[in-house]
């Protein structure tokens, strides 16, 4: 294995420990607010398709962040839409498929002169592209169960109120945390790397 193969193996192995820390860990990786799940557990997800430049790590930093959700819904759920995520077309494919177009992302805007913009939208979009996996498939899946939890919580009015709800909370923490946590790794990374080649 070459030497540059064998780095992004290590760096891949150290991004999925985190993303395990970060699950597992109360208020690290989520954070439960009641009616709504803050996640930024995709921020290692989105550092590991920026540095290693390669679909296929992508992916498998996509995977182990969707059976780690799996995971965590079978033996730890907190809240009263985690047992939906025990099934795998919830929690793993749509984080397989948000890695997919978070690479594409940055490999498309990549070409552009301004790292930091590259960094900030596939941030952003790769977020994006969990959210709307993630509560597409929620409602495509459990809609009536979930227009039952809205309504006898008194969440909301019925499951597309909820998911609206869902959206303008949670999911807009989520895409400006994602492109703040994600610049400031980069900028300290970048910063540690200058400093060690010179």
């Amino acid at each position: 294995m070459r030497r540059k193969d064998t780095q992004k193996v290590a760096l891949t192995g150290i991004l999925i420990a985190l993303i395990a820390i970060m699950t597992f860990i109360p208020f690290i990786g989520y954070i439960n607010i009641g009616f709504v799940t803050l996640t930024t557990i995709f921020v290692p997800v989105i550092i590991g398709i920026i540095y290693l430049k390669d679909i296929r790590y992508s992916l498998v930093l996509g995977l182990a962040f969707g059976f780690l959700s799996f995971l965590k819904a079978l033996v730890k759920p907190e809240t009263l839409l985690d047992p939906f995520f025990v099934n795998p077309l919830v929690s793993i494919v749509p984080r397989i498929l948000m890695a997919v177009v978070g690479h594409y992302v940055y490999v498309a805007f990549s070409r552009q002169s301004n790292k930091w913009l590259t960094y900030s939208v596939t941030a952003l979009l790769t977020t994006v592209a969990n959210t709307v996996f993630v509560l597409g498939s929620l409602l495509l899946f459990y809609f009536n169960d979930i227009n039952t939890i809205a309504v006898e919580n008194e969440f909301a009015s019925s499951a597309w109120s909820y998911i609206l709800l869902i959206i303008t909370t949670g999911s807009i923490f989520e895409f400006i945390s994602s492109v703040v946590l994600t610049i400031i790794v980069m900028r300290a990374t970048d910063y540690f790397i200058e400093r060690y080649e010179h």
